[in-house]
């Protein structure tokens, strides 16, 4: 039973292509000076009160993290000048920024009322529905810019991601090669692509498709570690060994790289390199629950019981409800022949998630060394019911 925190579906969401992203939203910057905010607020306010002063005004404070105050600069900007699409998809992203969805989406469609073509509008509302998982008006929205624009192979990328989550693979795998045909320089096309297959598992195509994101662009570390993946879908644990470290020193801060190579290693057993992927990973991002998990389990095999009991509490305080830390916190104390902690973690592990098989067998295994036969007989049947065998 695969138990490391890492599926291949898990895999082909890390690494392979972002979510599609706000056409106007820009990454906030921590290092927008007083002087910076200053200057554009006495512009805006004093100088010339003008849409386009109030929109800078508001496009500072977005970058710098102050969507409040951003939204009501672009409210005055609005006022100023309420025919503008662009302002009212601003008042939009401000919205998103500050998680009200019911109001962004008003404003993304006072943006297109005004300008039924704006591709920024139609693409930022698209994003909105994939992450609400409303697949069929993502998709309209994506289908409404391929019609304007298309030559934009991350559009069809996009698109293909809703037909996939929407559950029509071929219609997605239709969409993820026409992205490639349209341009066949685009790594993000060909990594999308090769992620869709390794979720398939189908993994000559994966691979080829990694292949030629790595031809586009040799310093491309999704797609290495992608391809990675796709070797240890093909047992060439080697080849992918050489792609995990490939990524990584590509790009060495990546806290996730380190996670899924630390996952690859407790997988052939290798405990000692694993660990020291993950203890990097938990360096570079401390809230990293899945870092924290999965060298949990590698100090478990290592037999490193008090270091492994660390790093599942270490999870648990960040995800109090996650039934897996449970179950491994549990089996630690199961294998410190502590078997009533064990009973009771699993107890809670089960309740979280009463699907959980693999906690059924283990609390069979404790309750028999507690004399607690009838619990242990239960538990046994629920653990086989899930497709588990004891030896």
């Amino acid at each position: 039973m695969r138990l490391v925190r890492i599926s291949f579906a898990t895999l082909a969401a890390m690494l392979l292509v972002p979510a599609p992203a706000f056409a106007q939203a820009e990454k906030p910057v921590a290092d927008v000076s007083a002087a910076d905010i200053a200057d554009a607020a006495r512009s805006a306010t004093i100088a010339n009160p003008s849409f386009d002063n109030w929109s800078a005004l508001g496009g500072i404070l977005s970058r710098g993290g102050n969507h409040a105050i951003a939204l009501q600069a672009y409210l005055r900007a609005a006022a100023l000048d309420p025919t503008s699409a662009q302002g009212q998809n601003a008042i939009a992203i401000e919205y998103f920024f500050l998680k009200d969805s019911v109001k962004e989406l008003e404003y993304y469609a006072k943006a297109l009322q005004l300008d039924p073509q704006f591709i920024d509008a139609l693409t930022n509302r698209a994003s909105t529905y994939f992450d609400q998982e409303k697949w069929s008006l993502a998709e309209n929205d994506y289908r409404a810019v391929i019609s304007i624009a298309p030559q934009r192979a991350v559009l069809y990328v996009s698109l293909a991601d809703v037909l996939d989550k929407a559950g029509d693979k071929k219609a997605a795998l239709t969409e993820y090669l026409r992205a490639t045909k349209i341009d066949g320089k685009s790594g993000l096309a060909w990594r999308a692509l090769g992620r869709f297959q390794l979720t398939q598992e189908r993994y000559k195509p994966a691979l080829n498709a990694y292949g030629n994101a790595i031809n586009v662009n040799g310093e491309d570390d999704g797609a290495f570690a992608g391809r990675a993946a796709v070797y240890v879908g093909l047992s060439n644990n080697d080849a992918a060994k050489r792609d995990y470290e490939m990524a990584i020193k590509l790009k060495p801060d990546s806290a996730s790289h380190r996670n899924v190579y630390g996952a690859f290693l407790h997988d052939i057993e290798n405990y000692d390199e694993a660990i020291a992927q993950l203890d990097e990973a938990i360096k570079l991002d401390s809230g990293y629950g899945d870092a924290f998990y999965n060298r949990g389990l590698a100090h478990k095999e290592s037999d490193h019981h008090s270091k492994a009991l660390t790093d599942f509490n270490a999870l648990l305080k960040i995800a109090p409800e996650d039934s897996y830390g449970y179950m491994q916190k549990a089996d630690v104390y199961r294998r410190m022949e502590d078997h009533l902690l064990a009973v009771e973690y699993l107890d809670y592990a089960l309740k979280l998630n009463p699907e959980l098989g693999y906690a059924y067998k283990l609390r069979s295994l404790s309750r028999k060394e507690i004399g607690d036969a009838t619990g242990a007989s239960a538990d046994e049947t629920e653990a086989k019911k899930r497709g588990l065998t004891f030896e």
